[in-house]
């Protein structure tokens, strides 16, 4: 083996599902590809230059995820959802926020709850996923229910609300709780530094050369959150129909990097019936965890 393709500590669970993310990505478009598989094969070099050049390691892991960032946002400009061509692919604010929004959009969802809950079918050759719910789990108990499960008609076809009656969620609660606990005075704070993250890396100060403490721990989180752009970009380009928690994430990311569109996102309204679904759980990682994803390359 390699040691370009050395597995990561903890990774084993997940190399079948990232394997089949590889050859998936293989079949998009390709703007989309391009960047996609760019982001993808840049952890395995960050991996490979981390025994020798820990500060071009990190830059690596760095340049992966802003890859993975871009695609994603090429994505919903292929599919032409409203306010996309506000998405700066070139902007390193833009791609930098992605990484604080995901975490603030998972928390909200109920984070490790949820993603246990949830279960999803990965068709690499079209490709497509879909998001299935079982219901015994989401306390929906019957003779037989044990083996039944919700498929969504399309995996991002929902909408987070706090209430029934209220307004879409924009995660500012959320973001406003990660730039707090970071002592940062607000999101646009924190994702400055972490825009800046790569010329710390490769240019010395008056007080000490650049150097980095970042940790393959550390590389691997900004892979799993590179893979999730990478999943959303699947999820978006299999259906030209504008999916509703698309919609919702796009408008609050929009506003959260200050480039609203000119025209209101149209949302679907709140519906008066049917099911609704509470998940319940803890978050897929603590704002402490976050943080020191954030520090380890300012060290």
């Amino acid at each position: 083996m390699s040691e370009a393709n050395t597995p990561l500590a903890g990774e084993d669970e997940a190399s079948v599902m990232r394997g089949a993310l590889g050859k998936a990505i293989a079949n998009l478009p390709k703007p989309v590809r391009f960047r996609a598989e760019n982001a993808f094969h840049g952890f395995e070099k960050a991996v490979a230059l981390l025994a020798v050049d820990r500060e071009m390691a990190s830059f690596r892991a760095i340049t992966a995820e802003e890859e993975a960032a871009a695609a994603l946002f090429r994505s919903l400009q292929l599919r032409r959802y409203p306010g996309a061509n506000g998405l700066n692919l070139g902007n390193h604010r833009h791609k930098a926020a992605v990484g604080p929004f995901i975490w603030a959009v998972r928390s909200t969802l109920g984070g490790k709850g949820f993603v246990k809950q949830a279960q999803m079918t990965l068709d690499y050759a079209a490709p497509s996923l879909q998001l299935h719910l079982p219901l015994h789990e989401l306390g929906v108990v019957f003779p037989g229910s044990e083996d039944m499960r919700l498929t969504f008609t399309e995996p991002l076809g929902l909408t987070r609300r706090k209430g029934p009656d209220e307004a879409l969620d924009r995660f500012g609660k959320e973001l406003a709780e990660l730039a707090s606990a970071q002592s940062f005075a607000n999101i646009h704070a924190l994702i400055a530094k972490e825009a800046n993250a790569r010329n710390r890396l490769l240019y010395a100060s008056d007080a000490a050369p650049p150097i980095t403490r970042v940790t393959p721990a550390a590389i691997l989180a900004r892979r799993d959150r590179a893979d999730i752009c990478l999943f959303l970009c699947i999820a978006i380009m299999q259906t030209r129909a504008h999916q509703a928690f698309a919609l919702q994430a796009l408008d609050a990311f929009l506003e959260m990097v200050g480039k609203m569109p000119d025209q209101p996102i149209h949302h679907a309204p709140a519906p008066q019936r049917g099911i609704q679904f509470i998940v319940h759980g803890d978050r897929p990682t603590t704002v402490q965890e976050f943080g020191s994803i954030l520090s380890a390359d300012d060290e």
